[in-house]
């Protein structure tokens, strides 16, 4: 009886096992089943988006002003007094119309200093000559006359010296005589043999010797004062002399002829000037085109300047506008794209231009955020009879690409691996990720223009850091987050 519940048991426990295997094998099939039309369950959840082919509009944005192509400005050679004024601001005129009339006494004052300028040359030129001439035998004869005329003067202040020493030595030895006699009188006058007068006279002799001692001594150092006066003055007959023997080969005399030769030299070229000047003197300014007056710097009465367009006369149904565009930009844009132009002044109205200039180098602009380097371009405005004048603000919208029926991808869907490479994750059949290589050409707002995928295929539009190759994922459309589980 045991032995009969043993193999029952046995039996219930292989029937168990084997309903177990069954169910298994049925599950494995059903998931092998259901894996060929839905991910898995535990697949990551990612955004995707399914390849299409559209239109690429690619832009670049920047503001620029209104200027005018064809346009011509008249200068005057010199200052000039204006007379009358004949167009006004904004006038259409013809080409060679009569726009200015000048007063004449401006040329009047040209030639007035030409004559100026002149007379001053023949001055310098006199001096040159003189400068550059040998001196006269009548110059050195005057010359060696003053060196022997200063000798003869060293010599008689020095004999005068002489004699003044004699004298001073005479005096001196009369005072000393003198001065023993009054010592004499007073001894004897002490004795009664003289009376007091004689001892006074004696005195006053001594006195009256002692002041023409000191007149005598006072000569003498004038004297001496006189010799070196009359050293100099023969130093001086000396080099003049000197001078007139050797003036063409003296360094002051060749600098004063260098000095007078550049004189002349200006003095050349300012009559060259004001000669030019006068030739190119007009009484009139006529205009250069037909078209309007945009610029006019003439005031009746007042004076305009050479360095000032007098005028400014411009065909304003040729219009242009100047622009400026970053250095990042700036490879896309090209002669002959098409342009949108707008601005405040023009309301909802647009116009069309094309780019027409790109300028070959870069330059560094300053505004209130920075500095910035750009590239300068002009854009030719197609439209004729618009509402732009020239110094409008304009927004310009220049197209760098457009591409028709053409493969794009979401932006957010191309990555850039280490080594710079371009890739994105495709979506396969059995709901595993391919990393694959593409390239990326125009650009447009949200999409590029891409090779290396086909219309119709699945990839992930905004692939976050968990997203490898080769991973199970759960599709979800685009505008839900794709890192949900």
């Amino acid at each position: 009886m045991q032995n009969k519940k043993k193999i029952w048991i046995g039996a219930g426990i292989t029937l168990v096992m084997i309903a177990f295997i069954i169910v298994a094998v049925i599950n494995h099939r059903q998931d092998t089943t259901a894996s060929s039309k839905e991910p898995p369950r535990r697949a990551l959840a990612v955004q995707v988006e399914e390849v299409k082919k559209d239109t690429i509009i690619s832009t670049v944005n920047t503001n620029g002003h209104v200027d005018v192509k064809n346009k011509q400005a008249v200068y005057v050679s010199s200052p000039v007094r204006v007379e009358e004024v004949l167009v006004e601001l904004g006038e259409n005129v013809k080409q060679d119309q009569l726009l200015i009339v000048y007063d004449g006494q401006s040329k009047r004052d040209l030639e007035f200093q030409l004559k100026q300028a002149r007379l001053q040359l023949e001055q310098q030129e006199i001096q040159l000559e003189n400068s550059k001439r040998p001196a006269r035998v009548s110059e050195i004869a005057q010359a060696e006359l003053s060196v022997t005329q200063a000798q003869r003067g060293v010599q008689d202040a020095q004999n005068a010296v002489a004699q003044l020493k004699m004298s001073i030595a005479q005096m001196e030895d009369n005072l000393s005589d003198t001065k023993k006699t009054v010592e004499n009188n007073k001894s004897l006058y002490k004795h009664g043999a003289i009376s007091l007068a004689e001892v006074e006279r004696a005195e006053q002799q001594v006195a009256s010797l002692k002041k023409q001692l000191e007149m005598e001594k006072s000569r003498e150092e004038s004297t001496r004062l006189a010799i070196e006066s009359a050293i100099k003055q023969e130093e001086i007959a000396n080099d003049n002399l000197k001078l007139l023997i050797n003036r063409l080969s003296d360094t002051e005399v060749l600098n004063q002829i260098r000095t007078v030769e550049n004189q002349i030299a200006i003095s050349k070229l300012q009559i060259d000037d004001l000669q030019e000047r006068i030739n190119r003197f007009v009484k009139s300014t006529k205009s250069p085109m037909a078209g309007s007056v945009i610029t006019l710097n003439a005031t009746e009465g007042a004076y305009v300047n050479q360095n000032v367009p007098v005028i400014e006369i411009a065909n304003i149904d040729s219009l242009t506008v100047t622009a400026y565009v970053s250095e990042y930009d700036a490879p896309t844009i090209a002669v002959g794209q098409e342009v949108k132009l707008r601005g405040d002044s023009l309301g909802r109205t647009t116009y069309k231009g094309e780019v027409s200039r790109v300028a070959p180098t870069a330059i560094t602009h300053r505004s209130s955020g920075g500095e910035e380097v750009v590239v300068e371009i002009e854009i030719m405005v197609l439209a004729q009879d618009t509402l732009l004048k020239p110094g409008y603000t304009i927004e310009a919208e220049i197209i760098t690409a457009y591409k028709e029926d053409i493969v794009v991808l979401p932006i957010l869907s191309v990555l850039r691996d280490r080594g710079g490479e371009e890739i994105v994750y495709v979506v396969k059949d059995d709901f595993t990720l391919e990393r694959r290589l593409v390239q990326t050409g125009a650009y447009a707002d949200l999409y590029v223009e891409a090779f290396g995928v086909e219309a119709g295929e699945t990839i992930v539009s905004n692939p976050t850091p968990r997203i490898q190759e080769g991973i199970a994922v759960r599709p979800i459309p685009n505008r839900m987050s794709g890192d949900n589980e």
